[in-house]
């Protein structure tokens, strides 16, 4: 991936399941990848609506790994679902 990122590949490709290489980074617990990816120039490309669903299915299954990795990876604490909760 740092070999990638030194080539200037783009690391804000949304595969056809909406999943980014920060997302991937982040399921896979790998911090080390995420730094990479931010510092690479990588954003968080989820809507509010969808972040705020991924954060909720995380404290709802109270993973708090993957909560703290969406967060370093660019999501938006305060995100609200469709009615701004």
């Amino acid at each position: 991936m740092e070999l990638l990122l030194a080539s200037q590949a783009n690391p804000n490709l949304v595969d056809n399941l909406n999943s980014s290489p920060l997302m991937e980074a982040s399921k896979a617990g790998s911090d080390r990848a995420i730094r990479a990816l931010v510092q690479g120039g990588a954003t968080w490309h989820m809507s509010t609506i969808d972040t705020a669903a991924a954060l909720c299915t995380t404290v709802f299954e109270a993973n708090l790994p993957l909560l703290r990795r969406y967060l370093a990876a660019g999501a938006r604490a305060d995100a609200g679902d469709y009615d701004a909760r």
